[in-house]
């Protein structure tokens, strides 16, 4: 979980990052990739992929209005009883993140960070 703190503080909480896709290449799978913009908000400068696997409880849009989230807050990757959950917002527990208008709970996360 150290790593993942450590990635959120990174990139504060991916505030005012843009969601740039949400796949699931395989039953139970799915790879969110978030766009990190520059300080004017104009371009990517890095990605971030987030893969969960053995995803028990989900609750996804369209890719199609990932472009209307409001990313003020952020998002939020709790993880509590071996189980991660990653949801749009602020959320401290699993119970927020269920609560969530975007949310995934997997059992299993990798991280990729690309620079553009």
């Amino acid at each position: 979980m150290e790593a993942i703190n450590a990635l959120l503080a990174k990139y504060d909480d991916f505030r005012d990052a843009q969601f740039y896709s949400i796949t699931a290449p395989s039953k139970g799978t799915y790879v969110v990739t978030l766009a990190v913009l520059d300080e004017d908000g104009m371009e990517a400068t890095h990605h971030v992929k987030l893969t969960f696997s053995g995803a028990t409880n989900v609750r996804l849009l369209e890719n199609s209005m990932l472009g209307f989230l409001d990313m003020m807050s952020g998002v939020s990757i709790v993880y509590e009883r071996d189980l991660y959950g990653f949801a749009i917002g602020r959320c401290s527990a699993m119970l927020n993140v269920q609560s969530a208008p975007l949310y995934l709970i997997a059992p299993n996360l990798e991280i990729e960070e690309v620079t553009l």
